[in-house]
């Protein structure tokens, strides 16, 4: 306790920004593939290297942003689908195969826009 205050209200406020700041991470990158994918077929997206690249590594960013929210935040919405997000990373990659691009672009177009307008609801 500090002047009073308990001190775990102070780390409370710290933690909800970190999180706040990982969900904003998440919905950024997002944005990001949604600006990357506009306009575009699949085959456009496979046959451009640099979009490709560009894209998994937003979805890698949203997977470790993801993972870095706590479990008691996650039970606070369970009106998002941490489970299957959570499932997003063996869907995309295969050690032996590589990275699915066929599954990274179904999750970005079918998944992602979903995603981002469930966060901004719940949190920003």
């Amino acid at each position: 306790m500090i002047f009073g205050i308990p001190c775990f209200t102070k780390r409370k406020n710290t933690m909800d920004k970190h999180v706040l700041r990982f969900l904003d991470t998440v919905v950024d990158s997002i944005s990001i593939i949604e600006e990357d994918l506009a306009g575009i077929g699949y085959h456009d997206y496979k046959t451009n290297r640099k979009k490709m690249i560009k894209v998994v590594d937003n979805f890698e960013t949203i997977l470790e942003a993801l993972q870095s929210i706590p479990n008691e935040i996650k039970d606070e919405h369970p009106d998002i689908d941490w489970q299957s997000l959570e499932g997003f990373r063996e869907k995309i990659s295969d050690p032996h195969n590589g990275i699915n691009e066929q599954e990274v672009w179904r999750i970005a177009k079918m998944k992602l826009l979903k995603l981002k307008k469930m966060i901004n609801e719940s949190f920003f």
